[in-house]
């Protein structure tokens, strides 16, 4: 028996290519789909995820909200100031965050550099 993919014109073989990757993206979609389509009920209970980059920062944010709550010895929830207040605390953190990454930008820059002058 032959293998008839060989026998095919090549407009044909490109369009049997095209359907076989299709055919492994969705395989790969299925394999997703079923490994967290079965989420550990318990996980939903306690208030986690099965992301792991998710729960990342869900832990970061839980540790930092009790390092607050021992600094201050008051929840966010609490809190109480003026809203101006709150504005002017969220505008100055964001802006220390743009310098945050105007710096990573420009290491990056000074690490792409040396690469291509290493490896030309």
């Amino acid at each position: 028996m032959t293998d008839f993919k060989f026998n095919l014109p090549k407009h044909n073989k490109e369009a049997l290519k095209a359907k076989e990757k299709l055919k492994a993206i969705e395989e790969q979609k299925a394999e997703r789909e079923n490994k967290y389509s079965s989420v550990n009920l318990k996980l939903l209970q306690e208030g986690r995820t099965a992301d792991p980059l998710v729960q990342g920062v869900i832990n970061r944010v839980a540790k930092r909200s009790n390092g607050g709550l021992l600094k201050f010895q008051v929840s966010m929830d609490e809190a109480k100031k003026p809203l101006d207040a709150w504005i002017q605390d969220t505008q100055e953190e964001l802006l220390d965050a743009v310098l945050y990454l105007e710096k990573v930008r420009k290491e990056l820059k000074h690490v792409k550099k040396i690469l291509k002058s290493v490896n030309p």
